[in-house]
């Protein structure tokens, strides 16, 4: 907030007049809202064999990017706009024709600096040579790179743009050693691309959610082509043989990645619609204390709990130092409700625009509570509000009285905390007067995971979520676009 309020002193100091162009009021705070930033701009070429063909971004699961699509020209040539705000690492550039698909992979696809920046273009060719013209070899260094990311045990987005044009560096070094593994794989890309142009199946033989790990083709495609993938003469019913030379190129590489070790992104995620289950899976109704209309949208808020560790002076670690607890507050709302806004748009750390699931991504100071002298981490409380900006607590908040409780602990070791909760829904993490059932190990409130309470439920830390309705966790929320805090591993921590 102190940065924001410099920068428009600035401002208005040395622009007269032209503060009353570009802002407007928020509230009666004396906040004002800056303008939206300009869109990014990709551009770039495939093969003029598949020219027509239809181009987006997706990120390295599949997932749409958010973003435009386009329709390359007769030269192939493509451009994709985006709003400023969206920055991504490890996304695909797909292009698609019929069956015939090929992709490339982006390094980094960077937000706008700022609000007053122009809108920007960014010419594929420019971000490496292998992006020139997206065919088969830009199609074979992006899936040697994904596989390495995995074979490493993280997302290729938790990489550098350094790191992964240095990967993509390798990768293309190794396609050109006669007789290597990525050499076999670039013949199978090309095999498989040549097969696609002639088949009457409508779809491609990739499987673009399965491209970072696991079998990378459409077992019922290649079942109705029986393409030979490594020359040996044996039309191939599966593609066992390209996921084996792929996973043996792909160790080839050489991958590090170091997160920053006092910071830490963490994703809020909040369901709201019909149909959700309750921490006792029990239907859950989201509107038992906010009013249900239309101009509503979702606002998170919240600050450091009492219960954090405070660091006694300077130089401590394990423990919030007291100069970060005001600026922790203030990006977490400060208590304020329907100030800070979540997102179901596609943008903002938003995965999957208006699918139900608000997002608000913050970044919070780190420590690792197992290394702690506490034991402890950081620890914030926080409730979700349903309203307009600037509207008041009644008929907005989740419930009267009590908040969530969450300590910042990266359970997964991914390098993100993503918290997934349900509107509404007091049999979860609320601190008091919690609606869990005995039976599921409620007792009333809920305490912390590093101080358990015999009796008590434990629900205040990242955690794994259902995803089939069974009301059984399976697996751990999708951070959606966003990516961890890395630094250089040469860095001193």
């Amino acid at each position: 907030m102190r940065i924001a309020t410099l920068l428009l002193m600035s401002l208005a100091a040395g622009a007269c007049g032209l503060e009353g162009e570009i802002f407007t009021p928020l509230t009666d705070r004396g906040h004002v809202l800056l303008p939206g930033a300009q869109d990014t701009v990709l551009t770039g070429r495939v093969d003029v064999a598949l020219a027509g063909a239809t181009t987006r971004a997706v990120r390295a699961d599949g997932e749409s990017l958010g973003g435009t699509t386009s329709v390359s020209d007769d030269q192939g040539v493509f451009s994709l706009r985006f709003p400023g705000v969206l920055s991504a690492r490890g996304a695909l550039v797909v292009a698609e024709r019929g069956a015939q698909a090929v992709f490339g992979l982006v390094p980094e696809l960077p937000a706008q600096p700022s609000v007053f920046h122009e809108e920007r273009w960014i010419a594929l060719a420019e971000v490496h040579p292998v992006l020139a013209e997206l065919g088969v070899e830009s199609s074979t260094v992006a899936l040697l790179v994904l596989r390495a990311a995995h074979l490493n045990g993280v997302a290729v987005g938790a990489l550098s743009g350094d790191a992964i044009l240095d990967a993509m560096d390798q990768a293309l070094a190794l396609m050109a050693t006669p007789g290597s593994s990525g050499a076999m794989v670039a013949t199978a890309v090309a095999t498989l691309q040549q097969a696609a142009s002639a088949t009457t199946q409508g779809d491609s033989p990739w499987d673009l959610q399965s491209l970072s790990g696991g079998s990378v083709l459409r077992a019922e495609w290649l079942a109705n082509e029986l393409v030979d993938l490594d020359g040996d003469g044996v039309q191939d019913a599966d593609s066992a043989k390209l996921d084996e030379a792929l996973d043996e190129a792909a160790a080839e590489l050489n991958l590090s990645v170091c997160y920053v070790p006092d910071r830490i992104k963490v994703v809020f995620q909040v369901e709201l619609g019909a149909d959700l289950k309750d921490g006792n899976c029990a239907t859950l109704d989201p509107y038992k204390w906010a009013a249900d209309t239309p101009a509503s949208r979702v606002f998170f808020t919240g600050g450091v709990h009492s219960d954090s560790p405070i660091c006694d002076e300077g130089g401590q670690e394990g423990c919030l130092q007291t100069d970060e607890i005001e600026p922790t507050d203030q990006l977490l709302g400060a208590w304020e409700p329907n100030l800070v806004p979540m997102w179901d748009d596609g943008t903002h750390g938003d995965g999957v625009a208006g699918d139900g699931i608000w997002t608000f991504e913050v970044e919070l100071p780190y420590w690792d509570p197992s290394t702690s002298a506490s034991g402890a981490g950081l620890r914030i409380g926080y409730k979700y509000t349903l309203g307009m900006p600037g509207q008041g607590w009644t008929s907005t908040e989740e419930w009267p009285g009590n908040k969530r409780i969450l300590e910042i602990v990266d359970r997964n070791s991914d390098g993100i905390v993503v918290r997934r909760d349900a509107f509404g829904d007091e049999a979860s993490n609320k601190d008091k007067a919690n609606a869990l059932k005995p039976s599921a190990g409620g007792c009333g409130t809920n305490a912390w995971a590093s101080e358990p309470v015999a009796g008590c439920g434990a629900d205040t830390e990242e955690r794994m979520v259902d995803t089939d309705g069974d009301c059984l966790a399976d697996s751990w929320p999708d951070p959606g676009p966003v990516v961890p805090l890395i630094q250089a591993c040469d860095e001193a921590d």
